[in-house]
């Protein structure tokens, strides 16, 4: 598993990616739908600012996996194709020998499934 600033970097482009999706200056996961607007408000704007701001505070490795695992195993977190989720899950599976590394979207999709993700993490852990 790479270091705390690998993670670090991760959910930071996660997030960068996901405030360029949604101003409409990338297609990252595909184009703004008509109910993007109301899925998707500044609310999942805010939780992908305060889960990066989190992250880069932490001293730790093991503590920044667990607080992401809890970040994307919370009962409140959606796996749409547009949510923060999914761009999270995008940057994270990237990290060689990670927990999430197998994790992988529907082809058709573009979604994770929310049970997939759940029960792996939750096997896992740091």
């Amino acid at each position: 598993m790479s270091g705390l600033v690998t993670l670090s970097t991760q959910v930071a482009l996660a997030a960068e990616k996901y405030y360029k999706w949604f101003e409409n200056k990338s297609t990252d996961r595909g184009k703004n739908g008509f109910f993007t607007w109301i899925r998707h408000s500044q609310y999942g704007q805010n939780q992908a600012e305060e889960l990066t701001l989190e992250i880069s505070k932490l001293t730790d490795n093991n503590q920044a996996i667990t607080k992401i695992n809890e970040f994307l195993c919370a009962n409140e977190r959606r796996y749409h194709r547009h949510s923060f989720s999914s761009f999270l899950l995008d940057e994270l599976r990237k990290i060689p020998n990670s927990p999430w590394q197998s994790l992988t979207p529907n082809q058709d999709s573009n979604k994770y499934s929310e049970d997939e993700v759940k029960n792996s993490l939750k096997l896992s852990g740091p």
